[in-house]
């Protein structure tokens, strides 16, 4: 070391040391963050810097950077804090009986994305709601515990995803309880699942044009026991598959088109033909016969479902880019379902579309932007354990329009507001599913209306 870097590496020490017996009412950086500086200025090498870091007493004080092993190339922390007022209005066909939701609501959720050095990633996040389809605690609804106002009986932190991801090549492979891998939309799949099971997914490009194949196996049911003691039947894990090749071609460096065709299949039990499970061995309430009787709703029976998403982004049209979108599902045992169901008249209610257009895209500050949509689903066309609580309120047999926007007041926090109004598409059978918020299964419904008003703080 030469005498220069030799005194430079005493003054270096002297002030840390010195920083080290400054008094707690005082806030001053920590070691490692002003020695960092001195290698980015130039003033000391790393490896002086690391000497003058040991010889002062190691890691530093309370303010230093969170250390993590050589072996994580790089750990992400993210998440946002909701707080929303919404008004659901269902209307009893026939009536004026109706059902009103008038709440106030939050929502927390933190995660975590880590890189290891070996082609191994991770992922973890919490939330604050139980649901598989909402994060959601209700303001008031505390007292249920029987322990008076602001008690703390439906708040908590839960798992919401957890899994691993490996990069051999261009192939990804995921393990765990993830975010939903699939190019899709609210109409098939409502955004915030988090599926268990597993995925593949293989990219490429070659000019203009983007390409993914992308293969789910996702769990859907598992029973307590595969095979149990005694006479109990033995029971099978359901699972849902996916199979999707999406090809997205560039036009220009703003304009593009995407196509993402996925084909659903499920393996369950079958039972003498009549599709579904064996009974109550299997998990329900899957299994068994969809039916308009409540709590069978949710049976997966005769669901062979093709999806095709689709959008064009362009900024041809205005001084913002304008996106054009849609999705058409199609059920191809749309027949053997509305037979089951009791209703063969209604073969022919296996469709489900939406097509809306989106001006903007906002990101940072002052930015906005404004989505408009019509959807129509009927009876049979898709799984209804899987579509949106909010527009459709997880329901099928409904049709509607849908507006939302989104202004940012901050880069970090924005405003979002959505507005709904539903009816059914075919008068004569009821709008079928499992109603979450407004608890009607079986109702035959005329008309569903939401109003939602959110501030956003995302981190």
């Amino acid at each position: 070391m030469s005498k220069k870097s030799t005194k430079w590496l005493a003054l270096v020490s002297c002030a840390i040391l010195t920083v080290g017996g400054l008094s707690a009412q005082s806030t001053p950086p920590s070691n490692s963050a002003l020695l960092d500086t001195l290698v980015k200025k130039g003033v000391l090498t790393q490896a002086e810097a690391d000497q003058v870091l040991k010889d002062s007493g190691g890691a530093g004080d309370a303010g230093d950077k969170v250390i993590l092993d050589d072996y994580i190339k790089s750990l992400k922390i993210y998440g946002d804090i909701r707080m929303r007022e919404e008004d659901r209005v269902a209307v009893k066909a026939g009536t004026q009986d109706h059902l009103e939701l008038d709440r106030f609501r939050y929502r927390f959720r933190l995660g975590f994305l880590g890189d290891l050095n070996d082609n191994v990633s991770f992922g973890l996040r919490l939330d604050t709601n139980s649901n598989d389809r909402s994060s959601n605690v209700t303001f008031g609804t505390n007292n249920a515990t029987g322990f008076g106002p602001f008690t703390k009986g439906d708040d908590g932190i839960f798992l919401n995803q957890i899994y691993v991801s490996y990069k051999p090549t261009d192939w990804v492979f995921t393990i765990g309880r993830m975010p939903l891998p699939l190019a899709t939309t609210n109409m098939v799949w409502y955004q915030d699942f988090a599926v268990e099971g597993v995925n593949e997914q293989y990219k490429f490009s070659s000019g203009a044009i983007d390409a993914k194949l992308n293969f789910a196996q996702m769990l859907y049911g598992s029973p307590a026991a595969n095979d149990s003691f005694g006479a109990t039947p033995s029971s099978d894990d359901i699972w849902m598959l996916a199979w999707q090749a999406s090809l997205k071609y560039k036009i220009n460096a703003t304009d593009f088109v995407q196509i993402s065709p996925v084909w659903y299949n499920y393996i369950q039990p079958e039972q003498n033909g009549t599709g579904g499970g064996t009974g109550t061995a299997n998990p329900p309430p899957f299994t068994g016969v969809f039916t308009a009787a409540a709590g069978q709703q949710q049976a997966i029976n005769d669901l062979n479902v093709l999806e095709i998403p689709f959008e064009y982004d362009t900024m041809a049209l205005a001084p913002k880019v304008v996106r054009f979108f849609g999705d058409f599902a199609y059920n191809f045992e749309g027949t053997g379902r509305a037979d089951r169901f009791g209703r063969p008249d209604l073969k022919n209610q296996n469709l489900a579309y939406q097509l809306g257009i989106q001006y903007g895209k906002a990101t940072k500050a002052g930015e906005w932007d404004a989505k408009v949509y019509w959807e129509q689903i009927d009876l049979f066309a898709i799984d209804p354990n899987l579509t949106d609580p909010d527009v459709t309120d997880s329901l099928t047999n409904l049709k509607g329009v849908a507006l939302s926007g989104t202004y940012y007041l901050t880069n970090a926090v924005f405003l979002g507001a959505l507005v709904a109004d539903d009816m059914r598409v075919n008068n004569s059978t009821i709008a079928a599913g499992d109603s979450q918020d407004t608890k009607n299964p079986g109702v035959a419904l005329s008309r569903y209306w939401l109003f939602q008003l959110d501030l956003n703080v995302k981190f």
